[in-house]
């Protein structure tokens, strides 16, 4: 969980009137509510007291890499590059990724190979993960067609 500003006034005093106008909470301050999660003086927010006392991301930082398969829904058939995978309905699972909690984890993907038509009891040329050379044929399609 990553807060959105550590130290940050209320944004919303714009008019000086907000101490007389907003109803509280007993026990709260227009300084307990805003982006941050510490007030102005560096007190702590009701957010960073929730946060020390649920600890939500203590169990990625006990294990912060695992392995996992990962659902990708497309458009037109593709293949990741570097991982096996195996075709779901409307798309593929790519199998064994390692994830990496701390940084972004890149699948790199190619647009899958068109099959050719075989004859009955033939197998197909092309086989799902087989690398194929590009057709240039055809003008690759546009990326947000996946």
């Amino acid at each position: 969980m990553l807060p959105y500003q550590f130290q940050a006034g209320n944004e919303r005093d714009d008019d000086g009137l907000i101490k007389s106008k907003a109803k509280l909470p007993d026990g709260r301050t227009i300084d307990d509510y805003g982006f941050g999660i510490v007030r102005q003086d560096m007190s702590p927010r009701p957010t960073y007291e929730w946060l020390a006392e649920t600890q939500p991301n203590e169990t990625v930082l006990r294990k912060p890499r695992f392995t996992t398969n990962v659902t990708v829904r497309t458009k037109r058939p593709m293949v990741p590059i570097g991982y096996d995978y195996k075709e779901i309905e409307d798309g593929i699972q790519i199998q064994r990724v390692v994830v990496d909690s701390a940084t972004p984890t890149r699948i790199y993907m190619r647009f899958a190979p068109e099959r050719s038509i075989s004859k009955p009891g033939e197998k197909p040329i092309d086989q799902p993960g087989t690398p194929a050379k590009p057709e240039r044929s055809t003008p690759p399609p546009d990326p947000f067609d996946i």
